[in-house]
């Protein structure tokens, strides 16, 4: 039901971009601008979607609002996937370290980073 939704969600929002869907996994992965960035997988896990971004860290969305019905949950999990992917495409969100030794990301217009790694956008480094 999760993925249902979700894939719903992207195909509508997202029409032009190259995922690819993996329905036996409930996996969708989305290929990256720059090769160095890696990979951003959408993970159906149950009751919440993982998204690992490229070669930095993985985000945890869902819905527990038990007002909602299943269906209502897992749309709204799926909207909130979609509007951090929309704020990833549109380079809203810094990203930072490596698979080496982990990372993070932030929103520039709330924090910034405490670290001196290379930063990352969805279309590239920033180098400073």
């Amino acid at each position: 039901m999760y993925f249902d939704a979700l894939v719903k969600k992207v195909e509508s929002e997202f029409p032009n971009n190259n995922f690819h869907l993996n329905a036996q996994e409930f996996l969708i992965s989305i290929s990256p601008k720059c090769a160095e960035f890696g990979v951003v997988e959408i993970q159906d896990d149950c009751d919440e979607f993982i998204i690992f971004i490229g070669k930095f860290t993985h985000v945890h969305i869902s819905c527990h609002d038990a007002s909602l019905n299943k269906q209502q949950q897992a749309e709204s999990a799926a909207s909130e996937v979609v509007e951090f992917l929309s704020d990833l495409f549109s380079d809203k969100i810094v990203l930072w370290g490596s698979t080496e030794k982990g990372g993070g990301y932030y929103y520039p217009e709330f924090s910034s980073a405490e670290n001196q790694d290379t930063q990352w956008l969805w279309s590239g480094a920033i180098y400073s």
